[in-house]
């Protein structure tokens, strides 16, 4: 889209707030002559009082007027409905410094020095309503954009639901086969099995991931909030460990978690971390070269529990970490037991770190691999919108 537009000014409504009326009629008479609609108030209030009906592209507000004086009207123009963005440039005889950033600092958009001269105040009129019309097709193109966001999610979340039942009972059909259930099989056989349990095995995690980043976006267009209770975040992560232990020990990596002592609960989402933590070891297993060490620490910062999942793998190139928390972000670093990435969890990871009012990041270790770690707050921001559980 191009950054800038022309307009024509015949059609364009301007009001003339001032109470001079012999400046109103030269105003007018100047502005008429290039198609401009004018219409005209002898004071602020009468000018606040017109613009709801008139509604103007534009205002030309006198500074020095009895009653209400410009900067007063331009403050209350301003908290009218749908004027926010509405053009208000003053018309002063007062040329010096103060003057002109008290209107500015007032919501003035210009200001046109007195005696009115056509050429100047037609160029600087013309220039303002062309940002006000760019302003207006940006908002409308951002607006479209939201909507189609929102529909993309929808969709996204409707048709990963709708493929993550098939992918469960294929696996679990897999599963059933390779443990010779339905009878014994060749070697041939139980290698296709494999292969099968293996795919469906990613195609759900990548499932899992679209549903995440669905229900994130989600949440954030429509800035969906829940409360969340006290948690024990250690809990959470030994759970997930005994999970992942399996994961490890197929490639002989060992998960150490390190005992910092009884940590305080905190309010959380247990879903949706237990979600960062799964993530990170999942992540940290994958790109870990067999027979290395994956390692977690839990710090009380004082105002923050912080969370470090650390591995033995390659690191990132430093050329490439700005990628890593970017929606569909990835890297050349490729899994060592070629597993599969999506691209997403480390951006949803981010949304709901950050939702919780805490922070995620990256570094490379010197000694070789990656660190990531995020903190949560102890006590729940005033503010906060976490992203509830799907």
């Amino acid at each position: 889209m191009s950054a800038q537009i022309k307009i024509e000014l015949t059609g364009q409504k301007i009001l003339v707030i001032d109470d001079d009326v012999t400046t109103r009629r030269l105003v007018r008479r100047v502005l008429e002559t290039k198609g401009i609609v004018v219409d005209e108030a002898g004071s602020g209030l009468e000018g606040l009082e017109m613009i709801p009906e008139f509604q103007p592209d534009l205002v030309l507000l006198d500074i020095v007027m009895p009653g209400l004086d410009g900067y007063e009207t331009c403050r209350e123009i301003k908290k009218l409905p749908g004027c926010v963005d509405l053009p208000v440039i003053f018309l002063t005889a007062k040329a010096d410094t103060t003057a002109v950033v008290k209107a500015l600092s007032d919501g003035g958009s210009d200001y046109i020095t007195k005696p009115f001269r056509a050429g100047e105040a037609l160029a600087r009129i013309k220039v303002h309503l062309e940002l006000r019309t760019l302003m207006g097709i940006h908002k409308d193109y951002i607006k479209a954009l939201r909507k189609a966001n929102q529909a993309k999610s929808k969709l996204m979340g409707v048709v990963s639901h709708d493929l993550k039942n098939p992918l469960v009972s294929i696996r679990g059909l897999a599963e059933f086969l390779g443990d010779g259930v339905a009878g014994p099989m060749n070697s041939d056989q139980v290698s296709i099995i494999q292969s099968i349990f293996s795919a469906s095995d990613n195609m759900l995690a990548l499932v899992d991931d679209l549903i995440d980043y669905a229900v994130t976006d989600h949440r954030e267009d429509r800035k969906e909030s829940t409360p969340t209770t006290p948690n024990d975040l250690e809990e959470v992560v030994r759970s997930a460990v005994t999970l992942f232990r399996f994961n490890a020990a197929q490639k002989e990596i060992k998960i150490q978690l390190k005992d910092q002592g009884r940590l305080p609960n905190i309010p959380f989402d247990q879903r949706q971390i237990r979600r960062v933590i799964d993530n990170l070891l999942s992540n940290a297993i994958k790109f870990s070269p067999p027979q290395r060490s994956v390692e977690i620490n839990l710090h009380n910062g004082g105002n923050t529990l912080r969370c470090e999942v650390a591995d033995e793998g390659p690191g990132i190139p430093e050329d490439e970490v700005p990628n890593i928390f970017l929606e569909f972000g990835t890297t050349s670093v490729k899994p060592t037991g070629g597993e599969m990435s999506t691209g997403l969890g480390l951006s949803i990871c981010k949304k709901i770190v950050e939702s919780h009012g805490g922070e995620i990041s990256f570094r490379n270790r010197p000694e070789g691999g990656c660190l990531f770690a995020f903190t949560l707050p102890l006590q729940a921001p005033v503010e906060d919108e976490i992203l509830a559980s799907c």
